[in-house]
């Protein structure tokens, strides 16, 4: 893999929709992910059986946030 397909500091890079994509969560993201669900932490719980499971909903925004943190668009993220 070559260094413009690696993520930033802290993201990750994953296939998704067939193609290479860069997910970062910034501290914005996580915050308008809060404000629409719970916390973060909670979510992590949630992951590993401490918490409610996450829904494919939450799931799914969290994708859809940390393409946007990566530099995409809300609306292509979306």
């Amino acid at each position: 893999m070559g260094i413009a397909a690696q993520a930033k500091r802290g993201g990750l890079v994953e296939q998704l929709a067939g193609a290479s994509r860069a997910m970062i969560l910034t501290n914005a993201e996580i915050e308008r992910f809060e404000d629409r669900h719970f916390g973060i932490f909670q979510l992590w719980d949630g992951f590993f059986g401490r918490a409610p499971r996450p829904t494919t909903g939450q799931v799914r925004d969290l994708v859809a946030l940390g393409l946007v943190g990566a530099g995409m668009s809300d609306a292509e993220a979306d």
